[in-house]
């Protein structure tokens, strides 16, 4: 969608302006928390390292992240019904493993 040129977004998909929430960066934040904790000599308290990279390994962390989610959009989009009148709010968020998609 980023790549697209408005015009081209606005015709194929009826979406001009937009801005988007995605929840990666408090995944990835949590991920980097437990990474501090670890080298303190603390328990991981969310994620676990991989080859990959990183999984969430406590049930339902993901799910939890709808809150700031609320937070976030009551606070700047709701809070300015004006934004509609020209924009798009795209929320964004992937799940894997057990909380997946299928």
């Amino acid at each position: 969608m980023k790549k697209c040129p408005t015009e081209e977004r606005a015709r194929t998909f009826g979406i001009g302006r937009f801005e988007e929430v995605d929840d990666f960066p408090w995944l990835w934040d949590a991920c980097v928390e437990d990474d501090a904790r670890e080298s303190r000599g603390e328990a991981r308290l969310v994620s676990e390292r991989t080859r990959e990279g990183y999984n969430i390994t406590k049930p339902k962390f993901r799910g939890s992240l709808v809150d700031r989610f609320n937070e976030k959009i009551a606070a700047r989009y709701l809070a300015n019904p004006v934004f509609y009148d020209e924009g798009t709010l795209l929320i964004e968020f992937a799940r894997g493993r057990g909380d997946g998609f299928s």
